[in-house]
C-alpha cells in the first residue's frame, strides 16, 4: 500500500483509470477524478512544505464537502495521520481537542469562526493554515 493507505490510493488508480469521471459532486462545486488527484497531491505537498512530516498528526477542521475529502486525502498522502474536528465543536472544545492531540498543524477551511478558532489554537501553540494556502 502506498504512503497515506487506501483513499489516496483509491483516487489515485480511479485517476488513473477514469480521469474525467465525476469524482464529488457538492454544493460548491463538482471534481473530477483528475482534479481531485491534483487537488490532493497540492495539499500534500504543501503539507510538506509547511514542516509537515510523515508520522505527524494534522487537524481538520471543515464542513462536509468536496475542499474537506481533498484536505484529508491531501493529508493522508503526506504520510501524516488526520485529526478531524467537527464544526459545531465551541472554542473551548476545540482547544481541548488540539491540546489532547497535539498536531503539527491545523487545517481550517474559510468559513469556519476564525475568532475562536485562532484563539483555540494559538492557546495549543498551534499554527492554522486555510486549504488555499496549501494549493
Amino acid at each position: 500500500m502506498s504512503a497515506g493507505g487506501v483513499l489516496p490510493l483509491a483516487i489515485r488508480r480511479h485517476a488513473a483509470a477514469r480521469p474525467l469521471a465525476l469524482a464529488i459532486r457538492d454544493a460548491a462545486d463538482e471534481r473530477t477524478y483528475a482534479g481531485l488527484d491534483r487537488e490532493v497531491d497540492a495539499v500534500a505537498t504543501g503539507l510538506a512544505a509547511a514542516g509537515v512530516r510523515p508520522g505527524d498528526r494534522v487537524a481538520l477542521l471543515a464542513p462536509p464537502s468536496g475542499a474537506a475529502i481533498a484536505a484529508l486525502a491531501g493529508i493522508l498522502r503526506a504520510g501524516a495521520t488526520a485529526v478531524p474536528l467537527g464544526t459545531r465543536l465551541t472554542a473551548p472544545e476545540i482547544g481541548a481537542a488540539l491540546e489532547a492531540a497535539a498536531p503539527a498543524l491545523l487545517v481550517a477551511e474559510p468559513g469556519v469562526d476564525p475568532a475562536g478558532l485562532a484563539g483555540a489554537a494559538a492557546a495549543a501553540g498551534i499554527a492554522v493554515v486555510e486549504p488555499p494556502a496549501l494549493l
